[in-house]
């Protein structure tokens, strides 16, 4: 049996979908991970490991998004003081809504603001601040902890959306996000880190649909020479 272009196509498809749904590797939702490890005002945290604190934005369902924020290897007194991070500037950031979903650690719950360019930090003006605790140690934010939310509120929302740089102002450099760490060493240090790369979808994304358009054309070239 001999195929057309246009029966080829629709078997290429076709049997994508099938690879898709039946392959052992998961075809996953876009992730966007933050990597905050680079210093660029004040001191640095103890810990050599890195990253010393991390931001996952993963896309859930068509307009929800998850962000789970984490302080992998921050070391003894430290924590995060206050985070910053971007939306995309076609959409509002006064739209999110912001649902608690979980987490770890006795810290008390950030408080989360938002506004175009409403908050400054080093040398860009954010969308987003996460204003973590400043009280006793056992309110702060700090190793080990976890906290994760589901952002929603804005029609077709994707983790994608909060892959943006901050707008420029006085200071160093836009970067994708920023934080504060307090409590360095003898605590009375504490250090801005921030985002300067945003990296790609993970493989496995990649890996499953390149696998499925191989197994598609393999088919249409089989039954094409028919």
């Amino acid at each position: 049996m001999k195929l057309n272009r246009s029966e080829g196509s629709r078997v290429v498809a076709i049997s994508a979908l099938l690879f898709c749904l039946l392959s052992p590797i998961p075809v996953k939702a876009l992730t966007v991970v933050y990597h905050f490890g680079d210093v660029y005002s004040g001191a640095s945290p103890a810990s050599t490991s890195q990253p010393w604190v991390e931001a996952v934005f993963e896309d859930v369902s068509p307009g929800t998004v998850s962000l789970s924020i984490s302080n992998p290897n921050l070391t003894g007194s430290e924590n995060v003081g206050n985070m910053y991070f971007n939306l995309n500037p076609n959409l509002n950031p006064l739209d999110l809504t912001f649902t608690a979903d979980g987490g770890s650690g006795g810290f008390v719950a950030p408080t989360i603001s938002t506004g175009t360019d409403n908050f400054k930090a080093g040398g860009g003006k954010y969308d987003i601040l996460f204003a973590f605790s400043e009280g006793s140690a056992c309110q702060r934010f700090t190793s080990g902890e976890s906290v994760e939310y589901l952002i929603s509120g804005i029609s077709g929302l994707m983790a994608s959306d909060f892959a943006y740089l901050s707008t420029a102002a006085s200071g160093h450099s836009p970067f994708f996000a920023a934080t504060h760490v307090e409590r360095i060493g003898s605590e009375s240090q504490s250090g801005w880190i921030a985002v300067t790369s945003v990296p790609e979808p993970r493989f496995a994304t990649l890996a499953g649909l390149a696998l499925s358009l191989w197994f598609g054309r393999s088919l249409w070239r089989r039954y094409a020479k028919g």
